[in-house]
């Protein structure tokens, strides 16, 4: 088993509808420059999970479960669970048989990979749905199963990023007695469960539509990829209390899962050229250190 160290926040299959031959345009400091996918978007070791203390245990069990319904909260404990197993494991293995150093590296390299990997297999099942939709194609989010499956994707595709990270931990610095790094790998993935749940149980409510793109101006994308169109004038760094996420999925299109009146008499809209202005200003807005485009122009005209 390969320890894998460089992990990538933002899914680099998604990136590919705006490069050519593996690359793409990105915007970092000031600078444009054309960057391979694999160098993008990604950090060492940010997925490495961490084996919590008590005192930190104790502090994840309060958040996930005083405000959930008792089958929420017996969900929450099971993403706890999860991510506390290889520790778990750790420790018996180093009970049993102390100087192994086999199973010493094998759990090392779990511990390395475990949340990297979940993500893989995340994505691996939000392929089908992202394929479809570059196709013009919604007829899944109309099955039960496909809805939920999709709607759990794109919330965790929005809180799996250093942005998010970074801006959730900054707002809870003054108030949290533990390690928030140490705490985060957990409850993003209860936090996407129950945002993904929410948005389900009212689906006659919350639609996903087509944002269609000919306007010859590209739509552009960034490090934090997902964004909540109410949180864009906070940068994402305040909490709001309505929920809209925009998602471009290449140059000529994106998505919005919305529950605004206007869009609920077609399943896509057009946009006109001040609409991608706005869409990529809010990009620009909510991005972390990155922003990705097809070409250099777009970067130099709605970003520099």
């Amino acid at each position: 088993m390969i320890k894998k160290r460089r992990h990538h926040y933002v899914w680099r299959h998604y990136l590919r509808p705006w490069a050519t031959s593996e690359k793409i345009w990105c915007l970092r400091e000031g600078k444009i420059f054309n960057s391979n996918l694999m160098g993008v978007a990604q950090e060492r070791d940010f997925y490495k999970i961490k084996k919590l203390t008590n005192d930190e245990l104790e502090f994840v069990r309060k958040l996930i479960k005083s405000p959930y319904s008792k089958e929420d909260a017996e969900l929450n404990e099971g993403w706890l669970k999860m991510f506390q197993m290889p520790f778990e494991l750790e420790g018996a293995f180093k009970k049993n048989q102390p100087n192994n150093d086999k199973i010493n590296d094998l759990i090392n390299t779990q511990i390395h990979n475990f949340e990297e990997d979940f993500h893989s297999q995340i994505e691996s099942e939000g392929i089908a749905h992202l394929d479809a939709l570059l196709s013009r194609d919604t007829s899944f989010y109309d099955e039960t199963k496909n809805r939920m499956s999709f709607l759990f994707f794109i919330s965790l595709q929005y809180l799996r990023t250093k942005k998010i990270q970074k801006n959730v931990g900054n707002s809870v610095a003054s108030i949290c007695p533990i390690n928030f790094e140490n705490i985060w790998p957990v409850l993003r993935h209860v936090y996407a469960t129950q945002i993904a749940k929410s948005i389900y149980m009212q689906k006659d409510k919350y639609r996903l539509i087509l944002l269609i793109n000919q306007t010859g101006a590209p739509l552009i994308t960034c490090d934090q990829p997902i964004i909540n169109t109410y949180a864009v004038e906070s940068g994402i760094t305040e909490e709001v209390d309505k929920l809209e996420f925009y998602y471009p999925l290449s140059k000529d299109l994106a998505i919005l899962v919305t529950e605004e009146i206007k869009y609920s008499k077609s399943k896509s809209y057009f946009l006109n050229f001040e609409d991608v202005v706005n869409y990529n200003k809010a990009i620009k807005t909510c991005s972390n250190e990155q922003i990705f485009s097809s070409c250099r122009e777009s970067l130099e005209y709605f970003c520099l």
